[in-house]
C-alpha cells in the first residue's frame, strides 16, 4: 500500500509539473509573439540594416554558418546535438537580443529556447534572421560605444568598409562573436589571432570540434 501511495503521489506531482510547464510555455510564447513587431521594424530600418545578405560572398556566408551554427538552415531554432554548436544558435542569439533586457544563464535558457523554436523561427525566415544577425550581432565596445553588426565592426576595428575586408579580417570578426570583449582584434590581438587560426583549421578540414560543447574549437589545435 505504501508503495502504491508513493507512486500515486509521484504521478500526481509529475502531472502537476507538466501542466505548470505547459502553462508557462504558453505564456512565454504568447507574450513573445506580441514583441515580434520590433523585429519587422528593424528589418525595414536602413539605419540598422546596413548590410544585405547579398553583401556577403558565398565564402563569407559559409564561414559564418560553419563556425556559429553548422545546422542553421535545417534546425528549428535550437540545436543540442551538432559538434561545435554549443548552447546558442543564431536564432537563440537573436532571441537574447530582442526578447531579454538582461539575460542570465539558467532558467532563462528555457525561455530563450521556447521563443527561438515556437516564435522567432516560425515568424521570421532563415534569411531574415541572418540579415538581422549580421547587422545586430554584438561585437564589443570601443570608448564606451557599443558596436553592433559586421559593417560597424569593419569600420571600428579595421577602418574599412565591409566589402573591403580581406579573408583574415573577416575571420577576425567572426572569431569575436563568441566573446566580443575578450577577443577584439585591438585590445586582445593575440587571443583573436589564436581563435582565428583555429577557425581556419576548421574551414580547411584540419580539425573538428571535440563534441557539441566545443564552441572554442579546442579540437582544432594550433601547430
Amino acid at each position: 500500500m505504501l508503495i502504491l501511495k508513493t507512486l500515486k503521489t509521484a504521478l500526481i506531482s509529475f502531472i502537476i509539473l507538466n501542466v505548470a510547464f505547459l502553462a508557462y510555455s504558453l505564456f512565454v510564447i504568447i507574450h513573445a509573439q506580441k514583441q515580434t513587431q520590433t523585429i519587422y521594424n528593424d528589418l525595414a530600418n536602413p539605419d540598422i540594416i546596413r548590410l544585405q545578405l547579398e553583401d556577403l560572398t558565398d565564402e563569407q556566408l559559409k564561414i559564418l554558418i560553419t563556425v556559429e551554427d553548422p545546422k542553421y538552415f535545417t534546425h528549428n531554432g535550437i540545436d543540442f546535438s551538432t559538434a561545435g554548436a554549443g548552447w546558442t544558435t543564431i536564432t537563440q542569439g537573436l532571441v537574447k537580443l530582442y526578447y531579454f533586457e538582461h539575460f542570465k544563464p539558467g532558467f532563462a535558457k528555457i525561455k530563450q529556447s521556447l521563443i527561438a523554436r515556437f516564435v522567432l523561427n516560425e515568424k521570421a525566415s532563415k534569411n531574415d534572421q541572418l540579415k538581422l544577425f549580421i547587422n545586430k550581432a554584438y561585437l564589443g565596445h570601443i570608448d564606451g560605444q557599443r558596436i553592433e553588426g559586421f559593417a560597424n565592426a569593419s569600420e571600428f576595428y579595421f577602418h574599412k568598409r565591409f566589402n573591403q575586408l580581406n579573408r583574415d579580417e573577416y575571420i577576425a570578426i567572426i572569431a569575436m562573436i563568441i566573446a566580443p570583449n575578450d577577443l577584439d582584434p585591438i585590445r586582445h590581438k593575440q587571443a583573436n589571432y589564436e581563435r582565428s587560426q583555429r577557425i581556419k583549421r576548421l574551414l580547411d578540414g584540419h580539425g573538428k570540434p571535440n563534441g557539441w560543447s566545443d564552441v572554442w574549437l579546442e579540437g582544432c589545435i594550433l601547430i
